[in-house]
This record gives structure tokens, sequence and C-alpha cells, in this order.
């Protein structure tokens, strides 16, 4: 009797064989897979009205503009104030399969948000939309304003001036930005800090609270 042993992916197997059978067994190689492993980013943000680069407004103001939303919002009634409207979100980027997963808190907003969207810019500057979070996409135009893919946590944005939302988003780029947005473009723009959270009220269309998306800074334990 002749003991073979064969390591396969460093799990070790060993069975005998007659004399006979054995002179026709081949030695056998195997070889591991090489598997690349990727750890899920965390990143977060933190949504002021301080931080967004346009003019706000306050309830009282006699020209409100409503850009976008002139039939949804019309001349809203009753307003809030919104000095204290502030807003925190959590997120988990897979970069083996480009998904974002996010949980989106906020509160003390002037109005229900009328939509969420991800935009891409850099900290201080308005910059385009890459892909609506929730609230129903104004149809015809491009960048500012609409993505080809469908609200990622529904075509109704929440109601009430606080809330707490969540969803996945695939990482896909933009082709209808000017230029367009590859795909490898928005991970590097996301995880360079060049993509923010923006909350869109009646009283405040272009944006009333924003938030740029960070890496979560990894704070080495104290010895």
């Amino acid at each position: 009797m002749k003991t073979i042993t064969v390591i396969l992916a460093g799990l070790s197997l060993s069975f005998s064989l007659s004399a006979q059978h054995a002179e026709h067994v081949t030695p056998l190689t195997l070889n591991p897979p090489q598997v690349k492993v990727a750890e899920p980013i965390p990143l977060q943000a933190t949504l002021t009205t301080a931080s967004v680069a346009h003019a706000l407004f306050q309830p009282g103001d006699e020209k409100v503009p409503h850009p976008v939303y002139t039939e949804f919002c019309g001349e809203q009634l009753d307003p809030r104030p919104y000095p204290h409207a502030t807003g925190s979100a959590t997120l988990l980027f897979d970069p083996e399969t480009n998904e974002l997963k996010y949980s989106i808190s906020y509160g003390g907003l002037s109005g229900p948000p009328i939509m969420m969207h991800f935009h891409y810019g850099e900290p201080g500057v308005t910059g385009p939309i890459v892909q609506t979070i929730s609230g129903e996409p104004t149809g015809d135009s491009k960048g500012l304003g609409w993505t080809a893919s469908p609200p990622t946590s529904g075509d109704v944005a929440p109601k009430g001036m606080s809330g707490f939302i969540t969803g996945v988003y695939k990482v896909q780029g933009n082709p209808h930005l000017t230029p367009a947005l590859s795909q490898e473009e928005e991970v590097q723009a996301l995880l360079g800090g060049k993509i923010y959270i923006n909350i869109h009220t009646c009283l405040n269309e272009l944006g009333e609270l924003r938030g740029q998306i960070l890496p979560l800074a990894i704070i080495p334990a104290k010895e």
C-alpha cells in the first residue's frame, strides 16, 4: 500500500492506494486561487445650513424663488424657521460591488424635504446631481435636477421636518453630465471628498441642508 497526500487550499487529505494503482498516479500540484480582499470603506457627513454655497431664505421673505417646483410648492404655507437645522449621514462603500449603503438623518427643516440628492462638487461649491436619493426627478432637465436612474430611496420624499432615510446606491457615474462622469471618476470623487448630500425644501429649493461625504477618520487606539 502507498499513502498519497493531497494539499488543497491548506487542507491536507490522505488516502491509501495499492501498489498496482499507485504507479498510475500522476503528481498533481494545485495552486489556491488568488483572492483579492477589499475591505468596505466607512464614510460620514455632517449636514448643516452654513455649508450651503448659495443663499438661503427665511420665512417672511417677499420673494422666495421656485425655479423648478412652482406647481408643487406654490406659496408654501407656514414655513418654519430653521436656524438649528442639521443632519448627519453614515455610509459604507464596498469597492468590490461599488455599492454605497447610507443612513441619513435630519431635523429642524423649514418644511418637508421635496428631494434629496448626491451631488458632485468640491466643498463650498454647488455642483450637479449625480444620483437622486428621494423625490421625483424633474423630467426633461439634465444635470442639475435629473438623473437617469430612479431614486434609490423612493419617488416620494419623506414627510415631516425631521426624519431618517436609508438605502443602497450602486455607484455608476452619470453620462448625462457635461462632461460625462464615469464610474471610476465617481468612485474617486466619493473617496476624495468631492460628493455631497443635499436636502431640498420648498423654501430653499437649491438646498437647505448640505454635507460633504468624507472617509471616516481612523483614530489609533491609545497604548
